[in-house]
């Protein structure tokens, strides 16, 4: 699990979300309930750490739009996260032989003042508390001024842009840890208090994990969201990344990438012939323009299809079995995964899905009960509307009228359907 809790308040059409995740998690409601700016909470995350504040803010709204419009202009945007790392490295100390950092549960936390009048905001009680473990290179245990450390938590909290990091006790181990893991913030003037250690005009704390002026590093930097647009896919590419795209404008590029490994092409011909049995073999070639074009061998022909011939569906899956099997992210969103896909076909993706939730987190929006009807309960969060039009989330599973229904073989997705579900 990446994401483990989420606390925010004063976002959008949200006035309080307080909710844990899980490693596969299927958010439903109603049009308009809110599905969507939930997903954009993770948008916001991600442009911080890829790109910066300022457009992470404008990409939701600006100052106007990014809170909520039925909220005092005084209350402040908060934001609270815990999280862990997936796949965690050991992160070579800089200018210090055979030691590293692995990074492990963090908690991060911030709040944002709005001047609409102004148009400017300021960032308030901006912190981060990060746990991790000391160790050499070759993952042996180390001493440090004749004290042995292993494990240490400390808190970093940026203060009119001076970042203090001090540690949760203070002792000679710690404040020897502390002066290390400097090292590993490059670029930076340094001073170094009696119980902590300061660094000098420093940037949002937010960025902090990654030990990196390179905020890229950071893994909010990579997560993935989707959502595919099967009739873009379809072009022909020329160059560009080879990650999966947004929208998967450059599905050729990422196949490229993906056949040319033994082992990745032998995976990805299963997992589509698992879904779709016509699809033989994928093919690329350029054309007269140097451009790379996607081309499918089915059964019912001798002869290779090219993108623009084949379904919709197609193009589709393909895509998502990229996204969920082969792109290397935390944290992947999509919305409504299931567009352009037949409904006897639900199962099996929903199938897929929940296999690549063993290797990252995933989270979905959708209207369609058909995928509720073949999750496991506890994945469902409900999205809906109060009584004074703002959204909230929540598992139904925990509603007590709920259970009451389940307990009497009614499934969860008839009591989605017939909207049982937001009004109890």
């Amino acid at each position: 699990m990446f994401i483990k809790h989420l606390k925010v308040s004063n976002f959008k059409s949200f006035k309080d979300i307080d909710i844990e995740l899980g490693d596969f998690n299927v958010v439903i409601g109603a049009n308009a309930s809110g599905k969507s700016n939930f997903a954009r909470i993770f948008e916001f995350l991600k442009d911080i750490t890829a790109k910066d504040l300022e457009n992470a803010i404008s990409k939701q709204g600006n100052v106007d739009y990014f809170t909520n419009i039925n909220l005092n202009s005084n209350d402040l945007f908060k934001l609270e996260i815990a999280f862990n790392y997936l796949n965690p490295k050991s992160i070579p100390v800089h200018n210090v032989d055979n030691l590293s950092i692995t990074l492990k549960n963090a908690n991060n936390s911030f709040e944002i003042k709005f001047d609409k009048i102004n148009n400017t905001y300021e960032v308030l009680n901006d912190k981060l508390i990060q746990e991790c473990e000391i160790k050499t290179r070759e993952d042996s245990n180390i001493s440090l001024n004749n004290a042995h450390i292993n494990n240490i938590t400390f808190e970093a909290i940026n203060s009119n842009g001076i970042l203090k990091l001090k540690p949760f006790d203070i002792s000679e181990d710690s404040k020897c840890y502390l002066d290390y893991i400097t090292n590993t913030i490059e670029n930076f003037p340094i001073a170094i208090g009696e119980n902590n250690i300061i660094i000098e005009k420093s940037e949002f704390v937010y960025p902090l994990p990654s030990y990196s002026i390179d905020h890229k590093l950071h893994p909010f930097a990579n997560i993935g969201i989707y959502d595919i647009d099967p009739r873009i896919a379809k072009n022909a590419k020329k160059d560009g990344v080879v990650d999966l795209e947004s929208d998967g404008n450059n599905i050729a590029l990422a196949l490229d990438k993906i056949l040319k490994d033994k082992e990745s092409n032998r995976k990805l011909h299963n997992l589509v012939r698992s879904i779709l049995p016509f699809a033989e073999k994928f093919e690329l070639n350029r054309d007269n323009y140097g451009q790379l074009m996607l081309n499918l061998k089915e059964t019912y022909f001798k002869d290779l299809l090219p993108a623009y011939l084949l379904s919709d569906g197609t193009i589709y899956l393909t895509a998502l079995i990229i996204v969920l099997h082969f792109e290397k992210k935390p944290l992947i969103i999509i919305e409504e995964p299931e567009r352009n896909i037949h409904p006897h076909l639900i199962s099996k993706l929903v199938s897929l899905m929940k296999d690549a939730s063993n290797n990252k987190q995933i989270v979905i929006t959708t209207h369609n009960p058909e995928i509720v009807k073949y999750i496991n309960q506890q994945n469902l969060l409900l999205v809906s509307r109060d009584k004074d039009g703002f959204s909230k989330i929540e598992r139904p599973t925990e509603k007590e009228t709920v259970k009451t229904f389940l307990k009497n073989d009614l499934g969860i997705d008839q009591l989605y359907i017939n909207n049982i579900l937001e009004l109890h």
